[in-house]
C-alpha cells in the first residue's frame, strides 16, 4: 500500500507512529494519525533526519486508522491518480466524523498552502439525475469517462447519488463504484425500469436534498416531464440545477423568472442544452446582455429534422419521402407531426427570448406548421396515406423560392415585440440559406453586430452533443459552487 504514498503522505504516517510511540500508545489511533498529518504539512516540522534513532520502531495501526489508509487509496483511485497524497489522507480522516480528529484537521493550513494553488481540494458534488433515456445515459457515460479531466483540470468529482426514470428513483450510497453504475446503465439500455431492479430501494423525494444540506449538489434534469416544482425545491435548498428539459422554462414567464431569477447569468440554473444541444447559444446571449449590447433580433433554424426536410426540398425531393427518411433515421418523435407542427422550435425561440430578459409568453410566438389542420388530427395510418398529397404543394413552393434566388428554411424570427415560427424564404447565398442537412444556425443582430450578425452554427442536435452540453453546464456550475466555498 505505502509504495503509492507520496513523500508528504509517508511523512504523515511516520510522524503518527512517532507520536504514538512517545505517548506510549499500543496502536496508532486516529488522533495520532491526524497529529502526524499536521506535522507533515507544517513547514516548521522537524526533518526526518533529525529524529531520535528509535523513532522508526514498528507499531500497529488501530482498526480505525487502517480503514482511513484503505480509504486514502480508494480516493486516489477515484481520481485515476496513482499517487496517494496528504490531501487524500485529510479527506479520509474527515470522513470519520471523529470530533477530536476533525478539530485537529481544522487547525491545518489550507491545502493550497501545502501544495500550491493548483492542488486545491477536490470538490465532491452529489448529483441527482432525472431521466435515463438516451441523453441521460450518455451523460452518465461521459461523467465516468472524464473523471480524470474533471479532477485534474477543475478539482471536481461528480458523485451520482440518485438516478430516476419514469418508474421511480434509485438512491446510491456515497462512492458507489463506477462499475456498478455502468451495470445500471446496461440494465436501462436493455429496456428495463429502475423499479424492477433487484437493488431498487425507492428514495424519499426529499431525502437526498436533506442528506446533503451541508454541501449542496447538482440536480440534473434530462427528462421531458414537468419538473418545475422539483427544480424550484433544489434551488431553494441552494443546490445547482442543470436542465436539458424545455418544459419547466416554457410555462408562464413568472414561473421561468422564479427559477432563473432577475439575473439569469448569475443564478444557480443552467439551461444551455435546451436550445441547440451543445451550441453556445444561451451563453452567447448572456454575454451580450452582460456587456450591455442590446440584441435587436435573432433569426435561425433550430430543428435538425426540419432542416433536413428543407435541404431535401431544395434538391427537388418529394416531401412525403423526406418525412419517411427523417423518421426512419430517428430524428423525429414516433409521431412526426410533433416536429412538423413547429411546436418544438417555438419553445426554443421562447427560451432564447427569455434568456435576454424579454417578458414573452408562448402565446406571443406566431407558429405556422408544415401540415394543414386536417392532417393534424388523423389517425397515424390515415396520416401516412394522405401525406403524399402535399408533395406537389411543397415542390411548387421550393421552385418559386429557387426562381427568386432564394431557398426555403424552417426557422424563426425573434425581436422584443414577439416571434414568428414557420417557413422562411431566404437568400440562397446567406448563412441561413447555405445551411445543409441537420446542422443548426442562429444569426444574432445587436448594436455591435448590426451590419454583420453574430452567427453560431454547428451540430445542434444528437444525443452525444446534448449530453456534452449538459456536462459543460455541470462543470461551470460546479466551479461556481467551489468558488462560493460550498
Amino acid at each position: 500500500m505505502f509504495e503509492r504514498f507520496d513523500l508528504q503522505a509517508r511523512r504523515a504516517v511516520f510522524f503518527a507512529r512517532l507520536q504514538a510511540s512517545q505517548e506510549g500508545h499500543e496502536t496508532i489511533d486516529l488522533v495520532c494519525l491526524a497529529l502526524g498529518l499536521r506535522d507533515a504539512v507544517d513547514r516548521g516540522a522537524r526533518a526526518i533526519e533529525s529524529l531520535p534513532s528509535d523513532a522508526s520502531r514498528e507499531m500497529p495501526l488501530s482498526e480505525g486508522s487502517k480503514q482511513v489508509l484503505v480509504r486514502c487509496v480508494e480516493l486516489a483511485d477515484a481520481e485515476s491518480s496513482y499517487q496517494v497524497t496528504a490531501l487524500h489522507l485529510a479527506l479520509a480522516l474527515g470522513e470519520t466524523r471523529d470530533d477530536s480528529t476533525l478539530a485537529l484537521l481544522e487547525s491545518l493550513p489550507s491545502p493550497g498552502e501545502w501544495f500550491g494553488q493548483d492542488a486545491s481540494p477536490l470538490l465532491r458534488l452529489a448529483v441527482r439525475l432525472i431521466g435515463l433515456g438516451n441523453v441521460g445515459r450518455a451523460l452518465v457515460d461521459q461523467i465516468l469517462e472524464h473523471r480524470q479531466v474533471h479532477a485534474q483540470g477543475y478539482r471536481l468529482r461528480f458523485e451520482l447519488r440518485g438516478l430516476a426514470d419514469s418508474s421511480g428513483e434509485l438512491s446510491l450510497p456515497p462512492a458507489t463504484p463506477d462499475e456498478q453504475i455502468r451495470a445500471l446503465l446496461q440494465y436501462k439500455r436493455a429496456g428495463n425500469q429502475l423499479a424492477r431492479h433487484s437493488d431498487f430501494r425507492a428514495a424519499d423525494p426529499a431525502r437526498l436534498f436533506e442528506q446533503w444540506a451541508e454541501r449542496p449538489g447538482l440536480l440534473v434534469d434530462c427528462s421531458a416531464a414537468d419538473t418545475s416544482r422539483l427544480l424550484a425545491e433544489a434551488l431553494g435548498r441552494a443546490w445547482g440545477v442543470v436542465t436539458a428539459n424545455k418544459n419547466p422554462l416554457t410555462g408562464p414567464f413568472a414561473a421561468f423568472q422564479s427559477l432563473a431569477g432577475d439575473r439569469p447569468a448569475g443564478s444557480r440554473l443552467r439551461w444551455e442544452s435546451t436550445v441547440g444541444a451543445g451550441l453556445p447559444l444561451v451563453a452567447s446571449l448572456q454575454r451580450l446582455r452582460a456587456a450591455g449590447d442590446p440584441v435587436h433580433s435573432i433569426t435561425g433554424s433550430l430543428s435538425s429534422t426540419l432542416g433536413y426536410l428543407m435541404s431535401g426540398l431544395a434538391r427537388h425531393e418529394a416531401f412525403s419521402q423526406l418525412v419517411q427518411e427523417v423518421r426512419a433515421a430517428g430524428y423525429t418523435e414516433p409521431d412526426p407531426r410533433e416536429d412538423l407542427s413547429g411546436r418544438d422550435v417555438a419553445r426554443k425561440a421562447l427560451i432564447l427570448a427569455r434568456t435576454l430578459g424579454w417578458q414573452m409568453e408562448l402565446s406571443d410566438v406566431q407558429r405556422e406548421g408544415l401540415l394543414p389542420a386536417e392532417l393534424e388530427t388523423l389517425h397515424q395510418e390515415d396520416f401516412w396515406e394522405q401525406l403524399p398529397g402535399l408533395d406537389e404543394h411543397w415542390r411548387a413552393a421550393a421552385g418559386k423560392a429557387e426562381s427568386q434566388g432564394e431557398t426555403l428554411r424552417y426557422g424563426f424570427r425573434l425581436n422584443p415585440g414577439g416571434a414568428r415560427v414557420g417557413v422562411l424564404s431566404v437568400k440562397a447565398d446567406s448563412p441561413l440559406g447555405r445551411l445543409e442537412g441537420t446542422n443548426q444556425l442562429v444569426e444574432i443582430h445587436s448594436r455591435c453586430y448590426a451590419e454583420t450578425p453574430l452567427v453560431i452554427q454547428g451540430r445542434g442536435a444528437g444525443v452525444q452533443a446534448t449530453a456534452a452540453g449538459v456536462l459543460s453546464d455541470m462543470v461551470e456550475l460546479g466551479q461556481r459552487l467551489a468558488a462560493a466555498g460550498l
